[in-house]
């Protein structure tokens, strides 16, 4: 019981902690700027990351923006059973299409691509590990 309660408090705290952590982009100069307001999250008021659909005022988040939440920061409505994860296809490719440079190497490419590059990038192995361990402990808890 008492780790039970331990673990329930640590869980939000790693949870904000991956998201917080969550995959960021460093974009290319300019590709912000270009980007309608439509395709920003209006949480952390950067360009979508997995875009979810709140169907109550049909805004979009990113789904680790509104994992915490309860309501909709723009309506208030309830979240529960009311997201929809499937979005247009021209969404998806306006977001690939956006011009980000690798942490690593400073290559600059599209979004879409950048998973592949650091799958084969050689200086992007230094940060697995860490990685692996916290996805690890979050898991455990």
């Amino acid at each position: 019981m008492i780790l039970e309660k331990r673990n329930a408090n640590l869980q939000p705290f790693l949870f904000h902690f991956l998201v917080m952590e969550r995959e960021e982009y460093t974009y290319a100069s300019g590709e912000e700027d270009k980007l309608s307001q439509d395709l920003q999250c209006a949480v952390c008021v950067q360009p979508l990351i997995e875009p979810t659909m709140h169907t109550g005022c049909q805004r979009m988040y990113c789904a680790s923006c509104l994992a915490p939440l309860a309501q909709c920061p723009e309506c208030r409505g309830d979240l529960k059973d009311k997201l929809n994860s499937v979005v247009p296809r021209f969404i998806s490719n306006t977001l690939g299409s956006l011009r980000v440079i690798c942490r690593q190497c400073n290559a600059v490419m599209e979004r879409s691509t950048l998973q592949a590059h650091l799958q084969q990038c050689p200086t992007s192995a230094s940060c697995l590990p860490s990685l692996m361990i916290l996805l690890c402990l979050y898991t455990f808890l």
